[in-house]
């Protein structure tokens, strides 16, 4: 979750001043990016959780976690030269607002896969404390790096978070753990009975 948000978040409450900024590109209007703004946030992050909601069953959490991943590693190392076309640009920012709805319209189904039904939701929790550690690291690195190293530079920090998160995602394995939950006496029927996801191995 850390690696997986951290990108996405930065890029969320940087595109509009990256984007009016007049240096060294020509600033894009203020009614492009506040429109960019409304769309990606409203209509895209919505149809993205309702979307890779509904497909979760049939492709599973690591194809579906996959392409979010992927699609944020392009917009991080094309957004700073995407800026020279606003259209381009745009596109960047709803496909950022795509995978950051994404993001948490499938990690609590695949928490629930591999903890079982009792301990799911309690350590999807503390999975959501790595949404929280990268908005701190986003704001120290707005506070101290920014002004240092430029966007350019955090846009590729960024790319590089996305990579670790790849890696991690490519590691994982989404099945349920039997053993560890038997251990605890957490072992539900009912977790037994899950459907296997397509990518259980």
């Amino acid at each position: 979750m850390l690696f997986a948000n951290y990108f996405g978040t930065f890029f969320m409450y940087a595109f509009k001043a990256f984007g009016e900024n007049k240096e060294p590109h020509p600033p894009i209007s203020d009614e492009t990016l506040t429109w960019a703004a409304s769309i990606g946030s409203g209509i895209v992050n919505g149809i993205s959780r309702i979307t890779l909601g509904a497909l979760l069953d049939r492709h599973g959490f690591k194809k579906l976690m996959t392409i979010l991943m992927a699609a944020q590693l392009v917009v991080s190392l094309i957004c700073y030269h995407a800026v020279y076309v606003p259209w381009l640009f745009f596109t960047c920012i709803l496909l950022n607002y795509m995978s950051v709805g994404g993001l948490f319209a499938i990690f609590p189904v695949s928490v629930q896969n591999v903890f079982g039904m009792e301990f799911g939701p309690q350590i999807y929790i503390w999975v959501l404390l790595g949404s929280f550690f990268a908005s701190l690291l986003n704001m120290f690195s707005t506070i101290w790096l920014l002004p240092v190293l430029g966007f350019q530079a955090l846009f590729y920090v960024g790319s590089f978070t996305q990579v670790l998160a790849l890696v991690t995602l490519y590691c994982f394995e989404e099945k349920l753990d039997v053993e560890r939950l038997a251990s605890y006496n957490a072992l539900k029927n009912s977790d037994m009975e899950t459907k296997p996801q397509p990518n259980q191995i």
